[in-house]
């Protein structure tokens, strides 16, 4: 029985380096594209968070504005006149930015790049103006 096993592998000697180089190629380019797209799909999922959050606060602000005659101050006259418990961080722990000029208000996210206005998510703007 023992003479049959080595009679069968008696030829093969294994995996030569550079089989072993094209496996682990292939395991490691599989690998950078499945974690670009989990990776990105974050930035995504954060972005939709933000619109969504922003346009709770633009309807809470409108019930205010029907309540009060007027939009409130700041974000935080919808805490004390009893529409949120307190004013939300937008999805990167960053506070929303209010703007009241007249009778319009903006309410913005500075998403994930601070610095920058090219990922800024606001009330007023459409998704085809921030692109």
């Amino acid at each position: 029985m023992l003479k049959l096993g080595k009679t069968i592998f008696k030829n093969q000697k294994g995996m030569s380096l550079f089989e072993v180089l094209i496996v682990l190629g292939i395991i490691a380019g599989a690998t950078v594209a499945i974690l670009s797209n989990v990776l990105t799909s974050g930035d995504k999922a954060n972005t939709k968070l933000a619109e969504t959050e922003i346009a709770k606060l633009v309807g809470y602000c409108k019930l205010y504005k029907s309540d009060e005659g007027e939009y409130p101050e700041s974000l935080d006259d919808l805490v004390e006149a009893g529409f949120i418990e307190d004013v939300p961080l937008d999805p990167w722990k960053n506070e929303y930015t209010y703007t009241k000029e007249g009778r319009k208000i903006e309410i913005c996210s500075d998403g994930i790049d601070e610095d920058t206005e090219n990922d800024d998510i606001c009330s007023g703007k459409k998704k085809k103006d921030r692109e």
